[in-house]
């Protein structure tokens, strides 16, 4: 369950949701839905399944495992989610998310990026070089040469600290996309 859970510059894309309670907030602009994928799990995915529960070794495991799996191989069960409230809210969870201009969307979401690499708490450049290495991903939304001028600005804990290969890489990604640097 995600009720009551802060989602805020949390990463879906590419998840699969099914069966549980999404978050009281989306994140805003901040949190990634792209490819989420809102259903139950296919026949063919759930008699693997089944199938790996039944080819544990231990015996007593593999019974433990079968029987906690058993709720889910009713396909009626699984399918009654997809028009359970949770599901509908779910949906619209990502469809508010595509809302918001792309051009807002990538501000607010290179701001939150500085701002939480940029803590006091975070001064060893760890977040840094994490989000400096998910900013070359293809599926980043942010601005490179926001958060690699923020890396190089001396008022950011995590500029001295942040690896050398990540920020080099950040560097030249600016570079390429023409974005600053």
């Amino acid at each position: 369950t995600f009720s009551g859970a802060s989602v805020t510059g949390a990463d879906f894309s590419g998840a699969y949701v099914w069966m549980t309670t999404p978050p009281a907030t989306d994140g805003g602009a901040v949190t990634d839905y792209a490819g989420l994928r809102i259903g139950s799990p296919e026949d063919v995915s759930m008699s693997g399944l089944q199938m790996t529960a039944k080819n544990i070794v231990d015996a007593r495991t593999s019974a433990t495992v079968t029987n906690a799996l058993a709720p889910l191989m009713d396909k009626a069960s699984r399918d009654a989610w997809m028009t359970h409230d949770d599901h509908i809210r779910w949906t619209g969870v990502g469809a508010a998310r595509a809302a918001i201009p792309p051009d807002q969307a990538k501000e607010q979401l290179s701001d939150y990026l500085t701002k939480l690499m940029c803590r006091p708490r975070w001064n060893n450049g760890s977040i840094a070089t994490g989000v400096a290495r998910r900013a070359l991903t293809p599926q980043f939304r942010g601005d490179l040469g926001l958060l690699f001028e923020s890396l190089k600005n001396p008022e950011c804990p995590a500029s001295k600290t942040v690896l050398p290969r990540a920020l080099q890489d950040l560097s030249t990604a600016t570079d390429v996309a023409g974005t600053g640097g």
